[in-house]
């Protein structure tokens, strides 16, 4: 009888210690993963290069922004959201969906948003545009980026950058 008790007193004891095995090493695995994910989010850059009053289309404002993926593993950007201000008064946002992007490993892009401006803000934009020397834009911006290669992980970046002319 004390043999079966020691028999099954070690099996437990040996389907413990595998256990134990299996959960260490998954849980070394996520830790790695989620050290590579953060690791890659800290290599994303963004920000404002360029902003220009157009007026061929109707009142609008192209708003291009700089985007560096420093990291090893490629990106999708899957939403662009822009919202546009001068001074502290909102003007417009852009109302297109964002066409989903793919950016690969250690490549730097330019990403173009039209922000139309409606006719009630545009005349205040023209006005302080010509009113005022130091006239500058106030743009906010945020990009979902997604990360294929750890199971679609995401990430929110935000841009609040002031740009001083047209």
């Amino acid at each position: 009888m004390a043999r079966k008790v020691n028999a099954a007193r070690n099996a437990i004891t040996v389907a413990l210690a595998i256990l134990t095995l299996f959960s260490a090493g998954s849980i070394a695995a996520t830790t790695t993963r989620c050290a590579e994910w953060v690791g890659a989010v800290r290599h994303l850059q963004i920000g404002v290069r360029d902003v220009q009053m157009r007026t061929e289309n109707g009142p609008q404002v192209l708003v291009a922004f700089s985007f560096k993926n420093g990291s090893p593993a490629s990106v999708e950007l899957e939403k662009f959201d822009v919202y546009l201000y001068v001074g502290s008064r909102f003007v417009g946002t852009n109302y297109v969906p964002f066409t989903r992007r793919r950016i690969d490993s250690y490549e730097a892009t330019t990403i173009e948003i039209v922000v139309p401006i409606s006719s009630p803000h545009q005349a205040f934009v023209e006005q302080v545009r010509q009113e005022e020397e130091d006239f500058s834009w106030f743009v906010h911006g945020r990009a979902k980026v997604l990360f294929p290669s750890f199971f679609r992980q995401e990430t929110w970046l935000n841009v609040r950058e002031h740009w001083a002319g047209e």
